[in-house]
C-alpha cells in the first residue's frame, strides 16, 4: 500500500523441488527452482480418503483452493476502507 490511499497489486510465486535418486547403482541429485512475478491465479482441487476420528466413518475428503476468492475479499475490504487501486485499470 502507498501513503496516498492507493494500493498496487504485485503477485510473486516461487517453488523449489529437490530429489535424490538411486538408479543402476548410481546416485543422482536434482534441484529445480522457479520464480514468477505478475498477475497469478491458482485453482486446485485435491481428493483423498480419510477417516473421522470421532465417528470412525471413512469417506472421500475434498480440498479446494481458489486464490481469486481470497484476492476479491481483500480488494473489497480495501475499497470499503476508502483505498483505490493504483494503475491504469484501478
Amino acid at each position: 500500500m502507498k501513503d496516498n490511499g492507493k494500493w498496487k497489486e504485485v503477485d510473486s510465486t516461487s517453488s523449489k523441488t529437490s530429489s535424490i535418486r538411486m538408479h543402476n547403482g548410481k546416485l543422482s541429485f536434482s534441484k529445480d527452482i522457479s520464480f514468477s512475478k505478475g498477475k497469478t491465479y491458482q485453482k486446485s482441487i485435491s481428493f483423498g480418503i480419510g477417516q473421522d476420528k470421532k465417528s470412525g466413518k471413512v469417506g472421500i475428503v475434498e480440498s479446494k483452493l481458489d486464490t481469486s476468492i481470497i484476492k476479491k475479499s481483500i480488494r473489497d475490504y480495501l475499497k470499503q476502507c476508502g483505498w483505490k487501486k493504483a494503475g491504469l485499470f484501478g
